[in-house]
């Protein structure tokens, strides 16, 4: 896993932390898991690039 992978594979863990208001990552990781946006080996699905291009794309307008 590459740096890049790895930097959107936190982004969607992180995400996962905040809609489930939890810390812990390993629920964080299945709620994405389940989702869709992981695989089994954490790595970034092409659902979670869509999702990860949508929450860059909010996070330009709410820096405004």
């Amino acid at each position: 896993m590459n740096v890049r992978n790895y930097s959107m594979a936190e982004k969607l863990i992180n995400y996962g932390r905040r809609k489930l208001k939890t810390d812990k990552n390993d629920e964080a990781y299945n709620y994405m898991y389940n989702s869709g946006f992981l695989d089994k080996n954490g790595l970034v699905t092409r659902s979670g690039q869509n999702l990860i291009q949508f929450m860059d794309f909010d996070e330009q307008y709410e820096q405004v």
